[in-house]
């Protein structure tokens, strides 16, 4: 069981997220081919396509957390009430900060409207931990199908779930790229209406996270019986042709709607992320004795990636002015620097908040 041990690749792969978190969030690379047609944009945008593992590489390493874990429903419960209450206490600090941020004003009445209504481009970044609580609902149904010896029903239940999410994204994506060699103008990311609308069981759910966390679970379980045999050249192949292809589909529909298609955003739910996804996980994994000889730090960082996330989106509100008046902030090292600045600064608080008594729970789940 994996309480048994302390994983360093499983901090390092939340160090990966929260990085490409705060990457995509504020970069400011020049990207979109509709308007740039030069080899530098073609680059950005090929590497911009990494970011779509963000936060299915947190639903993955929830999964492999409690996955493999003895299940208590009591402290679950708890957990998930702990869960509901700060993402609702969350949203009123972000309100208020970005009220002061972005000058937003406020009745009390607009106020609990905004929270209720999860106000766009204000606290909806917080849109994972909403997921996440749907996750944890379902968990118990979802751990007793796991822990089964027979593995017939945890098939059915992702061959089902990939269906309506992985698998209708890439039927999708197929008739996209017939259409475009026809010559279509305007392709629609979402054809198949029937499939996405009244008979998908999982419409309002991002259900393609149940594949991640899932995934998580067995992936891990699966290195410790040392059932992994590609190569890493084989690993890295498959993450590069991945990346690729999505790389060249989010062009291709780029261009011919002649405005930005997010690889990122629209990628998590795409075979292509979850392939780059699970080659991650292996290799972060086969590094673990690399990892450990920096356990401390890789640790530091890991177990305080959820304050790193809470806080990130007002940080980097706040830095972003300050960050476009500095010269070439358009390149692509200067974005990676400025990512890993929000990073820093939001450990930096994090940390400084742990150390009060009760604002501490504000960064604990």
């Amino acid at each position: 069981m994996i309480n048994k041990k302390r994983y360093y690749s499983l901090d390092f792969i939340k160090i990966i997220a929260i990085f490409l978190v705060c990457f995509y969030h504020f970069t400011t690379i020049s990207r979109n081919l509709a308007v740039d047609k030069s080899i530098n944009a073609h680059i950005n945008y090929y590497v911009y396509g990494i970011g779509s593992v963000c936060v299915p590489l947190f639903f993955m390493v929830n999964g492999a957390l409690t996955l493999n874990r003895d299940f208590d429903l009591k402290k679950h419960l708890k957990k998930l009430t702990t869960l509901v209450i700060l993402i609702f206490l969350w949203g009123s600090i972000q309100l208020l900060i970005y009220a002061i941020i972005k000058g937003d004003n406020y009745t009390i009445k607009g106020f609990i409207y905004a929270l209720l209504d999860w106000r766009r481009e204000r606290i909806d970044s917080l849109w994972f931990l909403q997921t996440l609580i749907c996750l944890y609902i379902i968990f118990p149904a979802v751990k007793l199908i796991y822990d089964q010896e027979d593995k017939t029903l945890l098939k059915y239940t992702l061959i089902i779930v990939g269906f309506f999410t992985f698998g209708v994204g890439l039927i999708n994506m197929g008739i996209n790229v017939i259409q475009y060699f026809v010559g279509k103008e305007n392709l629609n990311r979402n054809f198949i209406n029937l499939l996405t609308d009244p008979f998908n069981p999982f419409k309002g759910f991002r259900a393609y996270s149940l594949i991640y966390f899932i995934s998580g679970g067995l992936i891990v379980k699966a290195i410790e019986e040392k059932k992994f045999k590609l190569s890493n050249s084989k690993l890295i192949f498959t993450l590069l042709i991945s990346l690729l292809i999505l790389f060249l589909y989010g062009s291709m529909m780029t261009i011919r709607n002649s405005y930005l298609y997010d690889t990122v955003w629209n990628g998590y739910d795409t075979v292509m992320t979850f392939f780059i996804c699970v080659v991650i996980f292996i290799l972060s994994f086969r590094y673990e004795e690399r990892l450990a000889k920096v356990g401390n730090i890789i640790k530091l960082i890991g177990t305080n990636t959820l304050g790193i996330y809470l806080l990130q989106g007002m940080v980097g509100a706040y830095f972003k002015p300050i960050y476009m008046q500095i010269p070439f902030n358009s390149n692509l090292i200067m974005n990676i620097v400025f990512a890993t600045f929000i990073v820093l600064v939001c450990l930096s608080i994090t940390l400084t908040m742990k150390k009060i008594p009760l604002v501490k729970k504000l960064f604990e789940l």
